[in-house]
């Protein structure tokens, strides 16, 4: 799996997860576990944003001293 597929499948999951939490705030039932998953997805995605946005960044750095 590429890391864009894996960006685009958690980014799914997310939205799975909001909809998931979003009905069970409307019902009034706890949601916890919900809310530490999205959150160890949040902090994966945001990871993997990082590491693409440091190669970009030294990628063009790099352009600029050779």
């Amino acid at each position: 799996m590429s890391k864009l597929e894996l960006i685009h499948d958690i980014k799914n999951e997310l939205r799975r997860v909001n909809k998931l939490i979003d009905q069970k705030i409307t019902r009034g039932l706890p949601y916890m576990r919900e809310a530490r998953y999205h959150k160890m997805l949040t902090a994966r995605l945001s990871v993997m944003n990082r590491s693409r946005f440091l190669a970009r960044s030294m990628r063009t750095v790099s352009t600029f001293l050779f």
